[in-house]
């Protein structure tokens, strides 16, 4: 899927697009390597993905950012060919993130609805070890410390899209670049002991603005691009050497009861 759209004319890329996320900052954090990388990646696969939404809690902390309350799931399938997390505060339901589980996660929408009365003000999503292997791809990279004009990417994750959102209906104008909050890609990803080229993390965040821009409770449903890859457990040579003289065992046994009949 994602090879596709190399082919595709540059309007009909700028059409399908959705507005920026606002500012980009990359974060090199904990180096995670990986020996193999799926880039083709759709909804049912991100099973174990932390998804998190911290929001405000006014009437103990004056909405004192350091103070705020964090809602959070982990991705499963639901069922009905939908995918996600439900995020919880205290066994109550704030929100959710939705995704169809046959899309590609290259430039297919999620939907983020918010149900809590408090206004978000982050929206998370942690993967890497623990969190389903799920990575986080954006463009650019090769090059030896953060930086968005890189050029170049990890060879196996093929291209990446950068964290879009899509608001509609009486918001279209938080689309705008100018001010509207920062997404931040954290814990870069390396590919069989490569330097990294910072176009894949294991975790990613939007974090909005407290004052002026930001959404707020009643501005959700929203739309969003996330693209992910998957970190791809490689057996180790003795595993490898275990299952081939598991193998060999079965043959053997299959020969022994076509010679005895």
């Amino acid at each position: 899927m994602k090879k596709t759209w190399f082919f595709l004319p540059a309007a009909a890329l700028l059409a399908a697009a959705p507005a920026h996320a606002q500012t980009l900052v990359r974060v090199q954090g904990t180096t995670t390597n990986y020996n193999a990388i799926e880039s083709e990646v759709y909804g049912n696969q991100m099973t174990g993905m932390r998804v998190s939404s911290k929001f405000e809690n006014c009437s103990t902390n004056n909405c004192n950012p350091s103070g705020l309350n964090e809602a959070w799931g982990l991705w499963q399938n639901f069922g009905g060919g939908v995918s996600g997390a439900d995020l919880y505060f205290n066994n109550v339901l704030y929100g959710t993130v939705r995704l169809n589980s046959s899309a590609n996660t290259f430039s297919s929408n999620y939907t983020f609805d918010w149900f809590g009365n408090a206004d978000f003000r982050t929206l998370r999503f942690q993967g890497g070890v623990g969190y389903g292997n799920v990575l986080f791809d954006i463009p650019s990279g090769n090059c030896q410390s953060p930086s968005i004009s890189c050029a170049g990417n990890t060879i196996p994750s093929s291209t990446g899209n950068e964290f879009d959102i899509a608001f509609t209906g009486a918001i279209d104008d938080f689309a705008d670049d100018a001010g509207r909050g920062t997404v931040t890609y954290r814990n870069i990803v390396t590919y069989q002991g490569q330097p990294a080229q910072y176009d894949l993390f294991t975790e990613v965040e939007m974090v909005f603005p407290a004052v002026g821009y930001g959404p707020d409770s009643d501005q959700t449903p929203f739309l969003f691009q996330m693209d992910t890859d998957l970190g791809v457990a490689v057996a180790e040579p003795g595993s490898l050497a275990l299952l081939a003289s598991g193998l060999m065992g079965l043959v053997g046994v299959a020969r022994r009861r076509r010679n005895e009949a």
